[in-house]
């Protein structure tokens, strides 16, 4: 058997395990040392007077282009870190400004403590900070907008807390900003708006409650849309649509003009409807595609037709069909199919003839007029109007 001792060259007093055990750190240490320098993020450490004492290439090489020189023999400082003492918060939001660029680079500095004093740990956050800038620049945009809107806004988070308003829901509503920016819940909101009557009165109080769970379920599937007919005569419309990450947005808006004006439109429309029943003429109004549209009670009564009870559109071309078979069989009514201003007297089948105009109305409209039956039976005669 033989034994071979190795011993360090100058070196006779080491023991074989200690040689050994130096190669492993001093090959360690180089792994550190490597891995440091070829961080891309710079790594620095700095002595219990804050004096840096060594750094990595990365940030050398940031000192370089940010243009700072040797303090003093000394590193340069690239940041000007507050003297923060655990358990204080370790990281630092700092920004750094290079000759060559337009804005701030910035960074989050992470400091951890060691034996000799401090080790930290910059990492580039320069395209989380521009996320941040760009997306408070649009939350201030949708602000600005939303404060525009005469249409009431809130919007409930995922927890059904009110996370944003805008001044026409305080306008609509009634309920205060000190309420409103206490962020309450969707059913105590609504609860708020029963008690101020600003809904339609429920008639029982425990199916509301059910009523509600229903509203939220349909304003999440965006199928919610009610109108509520208030005491004090205004009328809302109010619609939910669902929002990102699980929350509710509610739509307030006041429609008493739009339903006044409706109604009395309808109004109007039911007087005309009244007037030209009245008229002795039948009357069948033609829209400008030759879609009748209109007709009169004396239309009814003399041609024995209700379009009312048609289920498809009756066209110019279906009125004709209908009006020839009460003429005689030699009757040419096609000069009526054209919409232009015509004169055409109907010989009828019972005898005698029917006096027909056709008359334009506005935007492309036409009237047909039938005036009254005359007993005499002359052949029949077409008229133009110029």
């Amino acid at each position: 058997m033989v034994r071979v001792t190795l011993l360090q060259p100058g070196n006779h007093h080491l023991q074989p395990e200690d040689f050994h055990h130096r190669k492993i750190t001093d090959q360690r240490l180089k792994t550190l040392e490597s891995a440091a320098d070829h961080s891309p993020y710079p790594v620095w450490n700095t002595d219990q007077n804050g004096q840096i004492t060594w750094a990595n290439a990365t940030y050398l090489l940031l000192a370089e282009n940010a243009e700072i020189p040797n303090q003093d023999g000394n590193l340069p400082t690239l940041f000007d870190l507050p003297n923060i003492k655990p358990p204080a918060n370790p990281r630092t939001r700092l920004s750094l400004n290079l000759p060559e660029s337009d804005s701030n680079i910035w960074f989050d500095i992470t400091t951890a403590e060691t034996g000799a004093g401090r080790m930290h740990y910059a990492v580039d956050i320069n395209a989380v900070v521009q996320a941040e800038i760009a997306q408070r620049n649009f939350v201030q945009t949708l602000t600005k907008t939303f404060a525009q809107l005469s249409i009431g806004l809130a919007i409930f988070d995922r927890r059904r807390q009110l996370a944003l308003f805008n001044p026409a829901l305080i306008d609509l509503i009634g309920l205060s900003p000190e309420y409103l920016s206490g962020r309450p819940t969707l059913l105590s909101f609504f609860d708020k708006l029963r008690d101020n009557q600003i809904m339609p009165e429920p008639k029982n109080y425990q199916s509301w409650r059910e009523e509600m769970q229903d509203l939220v379920m349909a304003a999440t599937d965006g199928k919610y849309m009610e109108t509520w007919n208030l005491s004090n005569g205004l009328t809302y419309r109010v619609s939910g649509r669902p929002h990102p990450d699980g929350a509710i947005a509610f739509l307030f808006e006041d429609i008493s003009s739009e339903i006044s004006l409706t109604r009395r439109f309808r109004s109007q429309l039911e007087v005309m409807q009244t007037v030209f029943d009245g008229l002795p003429q039948a009357i069948a109004v033609f829209t400008p595609a030759g879609i009748l549209n209109f007709a009169n009670g004396a239309y009814r009564s003399q041609w024995d037709s209700d379009p009312d009870s048609s289920f498809a559109d009756i066209t110019i071309g279906d009125a004709i069909a209908h009006w020839q078979s009460y003429c005689t069989p030699k009757t040419d009514l096609s000069p009526l199919q054209s919409g232009t201003v015509t004169e055409l007297n109907l010989p009828l089948k019972t005898g005698g003839t029917l006096n027909c105009r056709v008359s334009p109305l506005i935007g492309g409209n036409f009237a047909v007029i039938f005036g009254e039956r005359s007993q005499t039976a002359p052949r029949a005669t077409l008229k133009r109007i110029a």
